[in-house]
């Protein structure tokens, strides 16, 4: 089943729950063509985003991310993206490992509280 997601994706995507993420931004118009190269910085979004920050939310979410970019993209930008990305990824996923293990102790701390608290009933 495929649902299309219209909207501010960096609103979007920390909620998401998704297999792939499809990325098509503003390029800037037909100006991209006169330069040598593009560069992700130059994506700019409404909220002062660019296009390493975009890809970098939305590999968070899943890394199949289809990422729609102009030809002239060097391919050093890329690497640098996934690169990044990765990193990224791998630091939320620390925290959220970090945070269930946290979780995970107070949920004993609680119950052996309760234990404790039986105990005490019982005397």
């Amino acid at each position: 089943k495929i649902e299309f997601i219209v909207g501010d994706c960096l609103q979007i995507l920390p909620h998401l729950a998704a297999d792939v993420v499809f990325l098509s931004p503003p390029w800037g118009g037909p100006e991209y063509l006169n330069a040598e190269s593009f560069n992700l910085k130059n994506i700019e979004l409404t909220n002062g985003a660019n296009g390493l920050e975009l890809f970098t939310k939305a590999y968070q979410v899943t890394k199949n991310v289809v990422y729609y970019l102009p030809r002239n993209i060097k391919s050093n930008q890329i690497r640098t993206m996934l690169f990044y990305a990765e990193k990224s990824r791998e630091n939320q996923e620390k925290d959220e490992k970090r945070e269930r293990r946290e979780e995970g102790e107070r949920e004993k701390e609680r119950k052996r509280g309760e234990v404790m608290c039986e105990l005490q009933e019982e005397k």
